[in-house]
């Protein structure tokens, strides 16, 4: 299977925890929210992992949509990790 977001494609075939269509669907929604509040040059790929399960855990599936969705499932945040490492367009900085 492959996740498309933006121009970028991210094969998924290797990650074989993904069985569901639901998980595809919640992460593309997570890559969106967290590139809008937690994705910057201040957040490391953990750091960005841990606000995502906070706000997760806080307020569920929903705070990735304005629209009621029963159709999502939450993916485990190595899943998330895993699609966010095979994004092409991903560039990881170093404090170094």
């Amino acid at each position: 299977s492959l996740l498309v977001f933006g121009r970028d494609a991210a094969d998924l075939r290797a990650l074989t925890q993904l069985v569901d269509s639901a998980q595809i669907e919640a992460i593309g929604l997570i890559l969106y929210y967290a590139r809008l509040r937690f994705m910057d040059s201040e957040n490391t790929v953990a750091s960005t992992l841990d606000f995502i399960d906070r706000d997760l855990g806080r307020d569920g599936l929903e705070c990735l949509s304005r629209a009621l969705r029963g159709d999502l499932a939450r993916p485990r945040r190595f899943e998330v990790a895993g699609v966010i490492n095979r994004l092409p367009a991903l560039r990881v900085h170093s404090d170094s």
